[in-house]
């Protein structure tokens, strides 16, 4: 996050190499959002997303339904770590006004519907500023350069995106560029 744009970067790594492969696929986005409330958990919450959606492409093209397979995702932010574990339920009431609720349900849908068992683990981040890049375990290395390829999108890409309607959201709101979510149990009544 800076100057009101925040960007996120994800990797999938299938060994614990550092070497660049096709195997492992990474990419780079800018994070959606209202400027004015944008902050870095959306931009985190963002790049879990978007291995939980590249993990939901696999399981889906290669018609995956059931693994024992766990996926361990390693984040720099505590919240998107309890958020992703369950350790805060989503639907609490006092949620909803939660400023990445969207992308916070839209995350546990998509779990629920992966044949893999997610787990999300802390590992701390710019540990760079102190250690050289080579004494890095590997989670840590890959953290590091995901931040730099974040950093790297943000600067190409000096734009906001407007927050969207996920899969998840069953009802919305735009008021003032600002978009309200929210699930409805029956909106008839």
């Amino acid at each position: 996050m800076k100057d009101a744009i925040g960007s996120h970067a994800w990797t999938i790594r299938v060994t614990d190499e550092r070497t660049y492969s096709a195997t492992n696929p990474e990419g780079a986005a800018t994070t959606a959002g209202n400027p004015a409330t944008l902050v870095s958990l959306r931009a985190e919450h963002s790049g879990t997303l978007a291995i939980l959606y590249f993990l939901q492409a696999i399981c889906t093209y290669y018609r995956i339904q059931t693994s024992l397979t766990t996926v361990k995702i390693w984040i720099d932010n505590s919240e998107v770590i309890d958020r992703t574990n369950q350790v805060i339920q989503q639907h609490n009431h006092s949620q909803f006004n939660t400023l990445d609720y969207d992308m916070w349900a839209e995350s546990q849908v998509v779990i629920k519907g992966l044949p893999c068992t997610i787990t999300a683990h802390h590992v701390k981040s710019h540990q760079d500023d102190h250690v050289e890049l080579d004494d890095l375990t590997t989670e840590v290395y890959w953290n590091v350069m995901m931040d730099r390829k974040a950093e790297r999108h943000r600067e190409q890409n000096l734009y906001n995106l407007p927050s969207q309607l996920l899969k998840s959201s069953t009802i919305a709101l735009r008021i003032n560029k600002m978009l309200i979510v929210g699930p409805v149990k029956n909106p008839w009544r």
